[in-house]
């Protein structure tokens, strides 16, 4: 059994605002994983990834997990909800073009449905998706915002009810041979900003993720964190206090 860490970060957007946060959390996070959570497989920190990179890593390590291994993804960049679904943005998506007549260009844009349905396809393995998105839904007049820059930052929490009723129908036949256990972690609330703090150049939920392994670490020693209700409101405690 192999324990993967995929760690991605977003920030030059050939067409939208350049977000300032989400190379360090990519670094950190990946850092964290495999330095204090024994996490002993997967690549260095993507960075920057272009479409086709970015699909193909995901593709290529995904593809290597087998039954009983844990594998984390964590992504931070650019998102856009449309019509209730949410989307991650490549470096070289083009707002303008998003939308046709009301039809969703899905192919410049990565599906998160999409992308939780193909993790839970890793069979016997446990899958934990770390997403630090933007959540806005795209209510804007395009022709006049060639660019997201006016309406992305700061960066917006990502989460809806097609992601939990998704999830609902995955984990309904886990654990199983045939699907991976597979959660979803948010960077907030449906509805609530996720901040970044400008003089570290760090998202807050990376951060306060980061911060609340380390303190764990050092109060037992040895032991796992579980990402259990539990934790989850220590998450949120930790981030809240980051934030004033």
């Amino acid at each position: 059994m192999s324990n993967y860490i995929l760690s991605i970060g977003l920030s030059d957007y050939d067409y939208c605002t350049p977000l300032k946060a989400t190379e360090a959390d990519a670094q950190e996070m990946y850092g964290i994983f495999r330095q204090k959570l024994g996490f002993d497989r997967g690549p260095l920190p993507l960075i920057n990834p272009s479409k086709h990179e970015l699909k193909k890593v995901i593709g290529n390590e995904l593809s290597a997990a087998r039954n009983g291994d844990t594998v984390v993804v964590f992504i931070s960049g650019h998102g856009l909800k449309i019509d209730g679904k949410l989307y991650l943005l490549f470096k070289e998506t083009q707002p303008a073009n998003i939308l046709d007549n009301d039809n969703i260009h899905e192919e410049d844009l990565i599906s998160i449905s999409n992308l939780v349905r193909q993790v839970s396809n890793l069979a016997g393995a446990k899958v934990l998706l770390l997403l630090d998105m933007c959540r806005s839904d795209l209510e804007i007049d395009l022709n006049k915002a060639p660019t997201l820059g006016n309406y992305l930052l700061p960066k917006q929490t990502l989460g809806s009810e097609e992601i939990k009723t998704l999830l609902d129908e995955i984990n309904k036949t886990s654990p199983s041979t045939h699907k991976a256990q597979v959660g979803v972690m948010f960077a907030s609330a449906d509805g609530k900003p996720a901040y970044e703090l400008q003089n570290q150049k760090r998202g807050v939920f990376s951060l306060g993720l980061e911060t609340l392994i380390k303190e764990h670490q050092e109060r037992y020693p040895g032991q796992s964190l579980s990402l259990g209700q539990k934790t989850l409101a220590q998450l949120k405690d930790k981030m809240e206090q980051l934030s004033q």
